[in-house]
């Protein structure tokens, strides 16, 4: 096959356009933000005149700034946190003498918040010097309205991690509007049990970073990375409105920032368990962490170092299931450091790396005998950065860094694992019960004897073991190497100018065999032990990597450059950016999906040779050409902009561009040959010419200040969504095909409202509520599998989709009580240093396709009657109630907290999943039907070893705990910090 120059010279231009681009930019970083800035006006108090010349400095670091003649000063590149700034007419420096020669009072403001992206506006008085000279000490509080927020963002800071009653950044974030909580799909396993969905958006949808940097599996669009909860500085959220500098995202994005080293030694010690008491559900953190400066380095470097141990004996506690269910536990590890090293007054050099492990197994009623082999999943993740960060002058710096991610999955039989050969069961491989309720256990029919079978050298159960595998394994690995350079510029008072580039490059590994009950039949050209597997980056077997060849490991490559400038001017704020996203998947595709292995159509000529014609049944080389390069441009626009003195108005617009999991595009050939000669099941495969997916996204928003510490705020969005990934079927010859195409559409529209109010008299306040609406063609890539098997069309009709969930309430009422505060009883203040958190959800049910009453739970059941349009009915509302108190003793320096944690405090019953044929949680309907009666009378006594007739078993498994969420759990927890 000759090359197509004229496509090579397309793509070549293309790439020489993109580098241009990227140089005319000035290279940066694109990965998340990872610090705030601070600004204001210094003026004189008496006269309210602007004074020039100030000096405003962070107090413990080396940052400072000068007013101008208008007394405007800027400070950038302040890592998250609070702090403390000085307003002086001198610097540190100053003599006693020039001291005395202060026309005003320095002025110390305490408490300043910082966070990611965002200006903190603190504007100064100074006052005339006096005879008492001294520095004016005054408290800073964030202002009730963000003034420059021209996106929907939420921020959740240290203090407020600490008093929610959840763990982990995700509950922070599944309790914002916009955002919906839903089991877990198959196709999106989750140790958590449940996936989340930002905004009628694919889960796939939402970034996660961590310090900045990306968190997460390009394969699957998850991630799995867990982190300490004391680690967490701040989380950020943003559900609409994304700046230029965020790329493959469109519905949501996660920025979380850890904790860095302190300047003094520091430590936290904790653990939190539910084994205290009778309803336990062995739930168990124990996490510790040490931070300060480094022993004979002390005013050069800080570090901290962190690790938390999760053991969980039922990860996912259901309301019905009576106590702790065996074999749903998960193990877990993470460990994380962080320093920062002081090269210079102007330079910073930061290294950070971290670790999580998760081992954990899926609970599922149908393996309720035989829960050994219940499904098993390993998670690991590492990744480790390196940074410099320098000032290149009061307002302009830049930041350099190295990055790589690893992010690791391995699915398969509780007890079998990843020891691919022990899966073989040449004789007969159990699956089900009689009445195909639930999977095979051993002894189902009582003992028989063990009869083993040798092959190979290999020994293989017989008999002996009538116990059901989980017949699939899948192991997928990916990781990238990164490089980012960052140039941030305050270019005069009103322009501060982002720009950046991010290159990535990308190694992936999917290994997924679909009967793995099979290799004791063997590998090679006439063993079919193997013939299930689709795999690349892996030997046949598993068990090595590969690298080379067509089924190699896929280094797909990205490239992303943006500009963004940010105008502010008399309370006006512009954000407007342009980003460029690059993406080659590196691979190889069909020349026609058609006629896969005869794209020449030499069957159709009479007038072929030999060679042809047997090139005409195979997949050879020349049936390939090389995937084309995708190029994407995204215009993003941001306006903010005063209504009054108390109420801002927002607006933003943007071209927002989702890359599509990676497992979507990439595919074993040899599978697919073997697939199209020989036809048989139903199983997609990766298409590379699959291209991005793309949403427009509209918002207005109106927030205003009420009172003097609270606010409201209102928010309206739609989206338009289109090119999104769904498998379909290709009628090749000689056989048919799956494989996926950007055939899905959708629109998502919305208001979200929510109401904060700061701490007063130690009340905190937050209540949000949020009406949407989802509707599309497919809520996941495989929602019209069946229409694909079948060979059907796919649907050009839009429905609501899975996660379609109209209504969603949370309210936090927060009480809190500092030193020498609270009621005084016999002279002590009994609720000091104490608080209460009480977190109330209440959110609409999800939709479903009414269907005739069948028999929704025999395991072989396909067959469905639909009862009205797709997705038309909707579960009930689900409510919990959950609270948290804490107490804290100061002892010698030192803190002890003690942490009483109740969760679902009414023990509600809240359902998760119902029947299609009812809407009921807990009965189908079927076991009433004629159909179900024939099954009682057929098995009306027991006949295996559950003894259990047919009816009771059917009635068993109608009970599904997982239909329903968690009830009541009570934990206790202690933490000493010093």
């Amino acid at each position: 096959m000759r090359p197509n120059h004229g496509v090579l010279k397309t793509r070549a231009l293309s790439l020489i356009g993109i580098v241009a681009l990227t140089l005319a930019l000035w290279p940066a970083l694109v990965m998340a933000g990872t610090t705030g800035k601070i600004s204001g006006v210094v003026t004189d108090q008496q006269t309210g005149q602007p004074i020039g010349g100030a000096l405003v400095t962070v107090v413990g670091t080396d940052l400072t700034a000068r007013t101008d003649a208008e007394g405007r000063y800027t400070i950038l590149h302040i890592p998250v946190g609070k702090y403390t700034i000085v307003a002086s007419m001198l610097g540190e420096d100053a003599t006693p003498a020039e001291t005395e020669l202060l026309l005003f009072q320095p002025i110390e403001v305490q408490d300043l918040k910082v966070s990611v992206d965002l200006s903190t506006e603190q504007n100064i008085a100074l006052s005339s010097r006096t005879v008492e000279m001294g520095t004016i000490v005054v408290i800073a509080e964030r202002p009730a309205v963000l003034r420059d927020r021209t996106a929907s963002m939420r921020i959740v800071e240290s203090e407020q991690i600490q008093s929610l009653p959840t763990r982990g950044y995700r509950d922070l974030v599944a309790l914002e509007p916009g955002v919906v909580v839903r089991p877990a799909s198959q196709r999106v396993q989750s140790a958590s049990g449940d996936q989340l969905n930002v905004r009628g958006g694919r889960s796939s949808e939402v970034a996660y970073f961590v310090d900045g940097f990306s968190q997460q599996d390009p394969l699957s669009g998850m991630s799995t990375t867990q982190i300490n909860n004391n680690d967490l500085e701040e989380v950020s959220i943003v559900t609409g409105g994304f700046n230029a500098e965020y790329g493959w995202v469109a519905s949501g994005a996660v920025n979380v920032t850890t904790k860095e080293g302190t300047d003094k030694l520091a430590g936290t010690l904790e653990s939190v368990s539910d084994n205290f008491h009778s309803g336990s559900f062995d739930y168990n953190v124990y996490d510790a962490s040490l931070s300060g400066p480094l022993v004979g380095l002390t005013d050069k470097i800080r570090f901290i170092a962190s690790g938390e141990r999760r053991w969980q004996g039922d990860r996912t506690p259901a309301a019905t299931s009576g106590g702790p269910r065996p074999n749903n536990r998960l193990a877990g590890w993470t460990w994380r450091g962080k320093a920062n090293w002081k090269l210079a007054k102007s330079a910073e050099l930061k290294f950070g790396a971290l670790t999580s492990d998760d081992d954990w197994q899926l609970w599922q009623d149908s393996w309720r005998f035989d829960l050994a082999h219940a499904p098993r999943f390993a998670d690991r993740n590492r990744s480790e950065y390196a940074t410099l960060e320098h000032v290149l002058g009061p307002h302009t710096f830049y930041s350099a860094s190295v990055s790589h991610f690893m992010t690791e999955r391995k699915r398969g039989d509780g007890v079998l694992f990843d020891n691919i050969w022990a899966y073989g069961r040449p004789g007969t491989h159990p699956e089900f019960d009689d009445e195909q309720l639930f999977h095979s256990w051993d002894d189902i029919n009582g003992p028989t004897p063990i009869v083993d079978t040798v092959i190979d050298g290999r020994t293989y159960p017989v008999r002996g073991d009538e116990a059901a595998i989980f017949d699939s394994y899948q192991h997928r690995k990916s990781s990238y190497l990164g490089f980012n350079f960052d140039l941030t510029s305050q270019v005069n008072p009103h322009h501060e100018v982002h720009a950046g580039v991010d290159v990535q490059s990308h190694t992936l590994r999917r290994y997924q065999h679909l009967s793995p009950s099979r290799v004791w039949e063997g590998y090679g050209q006439d063993e079919h032990g193997f013939d299930d597997v689709d795999r690349y980056g892996y030997s046949i077997t598993g068990e090595q990597e590969e690298n080379g060849g067509l089924n190699g490991a896929k280094h797909p490559l990205t490239l992303a450059t943006f500009v963004q400038d940010k105008f502010e001017l008399q309370g006006l704020v512009i954000n407007a950016g342009l980003r460029l996203d690059y993406l080659n998947v590196n691979t190889k595709r069909l020349r026609d999906e058609l006629s896969p292995l005869d794209p020449d159509h030499y069957s159709d000529s009479s007038h072929v040779t030999d060679e042809q014609r047997q090139l005409a049944q195979t997949l050879d080389p020349g049936d390939l050409v090389n995937s084309r390069a995708e190029i994407e441009l995204s215009p993003r626009l941001g306006l903010a902009f005063p209504v009054s003195d108390r109420s801002v108005f927002h607006v933003s617009y943007g071209h927002f561009v989702q890359r599509p999991d990676l497992q979507n595009l990439y595919v074993n050939y040899q599978f697919l040959e073997y697939k199209i000669k020989n036809g048989g099941y139903f199983f997609p495969f990766g298409n590379p010419n699959l291209r991005p997916e793309h949403t427009t996204a509209y918002e207005v928003g109106w927030t205003r200040q009420v009172g003097e510490r609270a606010s409201v705020d209102v928010t309206a969005y739609y989206k338009d969504v289109k090119d999104l990934t769904e498998v379909v079927n290709v009628p090749a010859s000689p056989n048919s095909f799956s494989t996926f195409h950007n055939a899905d559409f959708g629109t998502i529209k919305g208001v979200e409202f929510s109401f904060d109010m700061r701490r007063t008299r130690n009340i905190t306040t937050r209540v949000s509520y949020s009406l949407s609406q989802a509707t599309g063609t497919g809520s996941n890539p495989l929602t019209q599998q069946n229409i694909a098997w079948q060979g059907g069309e796919i649907p050009k009709t839009a429905n609501p989709l899975d996660f379609d969930q109209r209504h969603k309430f949370v309210g936090i009422f927060d009480v809190h009580a500092n030193d020498h505060e609270g009621p005084k009883v016999g002279g002590s203040y009994i609720f000091a240093n104490s608080g209460i958190n009480a977190t109330f959800q209440a959110a609409s049910g999800f939709p479903f396709t009414p269907t005739k009453v069948y028999n929704e739970l025999t395991l072989t059941s396909i067959g469905r009657t639909v009862d009205g349009a797709v997705n038309s009915r909707y579960s009930g509302w689900r409510m919990q109630l959950d609270l948290k108190a804490t107490k804290t003793f100061h002892v010698a320096g030192s803190q002890l907290e003690f942490e009483l944690w109740v969760i679902n405090l009414l023990n509600r019953h809240n359902a998760l999943l119902v029947y299609q044929s009812s809407g009921l949680p807990n009965s189908s309907g079927w076991l009433e039907t004629p159909d179900g009666q024939r099954l009682r009378d057929t098995y009306s006594e027991p006949h295996d070893s559950s003894q259990l007739t047919a009816e009771q078993k059917y009635l068993l498994r109608e009970q599904d705990p997982n239909n329903f969420d968690t009830p009541r759990q009570i934990r206790a927890g202690l933490k000493f910090s010093f």
